[in-house]
């Protein structure tokens, strides 16, 4: 790995470029949609994320925990030999770089540490806006020094204000384990709280340079009124989330409406499923209704 203030080329294995494989020869989203997805696990994701709703409430100034412990939720849920959330800056230079805010796993030693943004398989997600699956990237992007080979990533993005800030990413170091739609799913759902968390890094860094130029008022008062915006939406989003996990009956529907689109429709099956619709649907609160006459 090369840190942000280092040359281009080291910490990366080069190759020259005739060996190079194209990027249309490692992406396979196309994968995605013909492997079939494995169970999920609510009871394990709703925990997760009741873990994460609770440190973003108390964040505050250490945001960067929380997307190390994202990092770790996903490993855990997309049973990841690594994992992490890659973010891109600038460095001292001016060069452009991607620099890994979180890791965990095989790669957790490259936490903090920063690429050439070119060199990085990120990059590709952060341009397009979309997830992407990728396998054995290393024939087209260099290889890291001293780390698992790596056999597949699947990277989703996270954007503020409609723009691409930084991926979320799971990576598998063998043929044992490939991704599937169950974890494109909860990397999305993931890369939602890497968002938020961000936005609370950026609200940091935004208040250190406010401090250094009090002189300029008019400035202060709208980058305030930004902070207090940011402020209200991380409350909304909490509270919105909140609502999800305590209600028992969402995984259930979840779980149904994952049953519908994906499995066989066999008439046990759909026998059990309405049944199932008819509960749930029953068990939600009802709107008063006024009659008139």
């Amino acid at each position: 790995m090369v840190e942000a203030a280092q040359s281009a080329g080291r910490g990366c294995e080069k190759r020259p470029n005739a060996s190079r494989a194209a990027l249309k020869c490692v992406v396979c989203n196309a994968e995605l949609e013909r492997r079939r997805p494995r169970a999920a696990d609510f009871a394990g994701e709703s925990h997760a994320l009741a873990s994460l709703v609770d440190a973003l409430a108390g964040a505050g100034s250490h945001a960067d925990g929380v997307l190390q412990q994202l990092a770790e939720a996903a490993l855990d849920l997309c049973r990841a030999h690594s994992s992490g959330v890659c973010v891109p800056e600038k460095d001292e230079a001016g060069h452009e770089v991607i620099r890994w805010r979180a890791a965990a796993g095989a790669w957790e030693s490259f936490l903090g540490t920063a690429m050439p943004r070119a060199c990085c398989f990120c990059c590709v997600t952060l341009e397009s806006g979309t997830p992407m699956l990728m396998q054995h990237p290393e024939r087209h992007f260099p290889r890291l020094d001293k780390a698992p080979p790596l056999v597949e990533v699947l990277m989703v993005p996270f954007h503020i204000a409609g723009t691409a800030v930084g991926t979320v990413w799971v990576a598998a170091h063998d043929e044992a384990r490939h991704f599937d739609a169950e974890d494109l799913r909860l990397l999305m759902r993931l890369s939602r709280f890497a968002a938020m968390a961000c936005q609370l890094l950026r609200a940091r860094q935004l208040r250190a340079e406010l401090t250094a130029e009090r002189a300029q008022e008019a400035r202060l008062s709208a980058d305030i009124d930004a902070l207090h915006a940011a402020d209200r939406r991380k409350d909304a989003f909490l509270a919105t989330l909140a609502h999800e996990l305590r209600s028992p009956l969402a995984s259930i529907r979840h779980a149904v409406q994952y049953m519908r689109l994906r499995l066989p429709a066999s008439e046990e099956l759909r026998w059990a499923r309405e049944v199932i619709e008819r509960r749930t649907a029953g068990a939600r609160p009802k709107r008063a209704s006024i009659t008139t006459s």
